[in-house]
């Protein structure tokens, strides 16, 4: 298992991300932005407590030394739930036909910081395939923490709009 934690600081009120990242044209945003080849969110639950947001995702493949295959595809199903409160979420991907072998989860936070925030994402990614899975999880943090600063950007031009 390999695991991550990393942060962004956001110019923009927390308020305003949190209203952000608990929309479907976000969770679409992001997984292209992450490199899904196709993405479809929908909000499976909203109330005044609860965001929980599906997203159905197509994603190239992993080869075993890591490397993504545009040639072939692996579907995957990210699942978050959002405390709206507590501006804290927790999260899972199921990779569709491996969910015995690959388990990727963690949590989200928010942190007001005046009229900025920091967002805070931690995760753990476990490959059950003896030999490479390590390799690939390993390759799989790295994407995730290389992308992650990008997050910036995206979020504050998203809110722009």
């Amino acid at each position: 298992m390999k695991s991550y934690k990393t942060s962004i600081d956001i110019n923009a009120a927390a308020e305003d991300v949190l209203g952000l990242v608990t929309t479907t044209e976000w969770a679409e945003k992001e997984a292209r932005a992450d490199g899904a080849l196709a993405a479809k969110a929908r909000i499976e639950k909203k109330d005044d407590v609860f965001v929980t947001l599906v997203v159905e995702r197509e994603d190239p493949s992993r080869g075993p030394k890591g490397v993504k295959d545009v040639k072939t595809r692996e579907k995957s199903v990210l699942t978050s739930t959002w405390d709206i409160k507590n501006m804290n979420s927790k999260w899972n991907v199921r990779t569709i036909g491996k969910e015995k072998l690959v388990k990727v989860c963690g949590t989200s936070r928010i942190e007001p910081r005046g009229d900025k925030c920091r967002y805070y994402d931690q995760g753990e990614v476990s490959i059950g395939i003896p030999i490479i899975g390590d390799i690939v999880a390993k390759a799989v943090v790295s994407d995730i923490e290389k992308a992650f600063p990008g997050k910036k950007g995206l979020m504050e031009a998203s809110l722009k709009r």
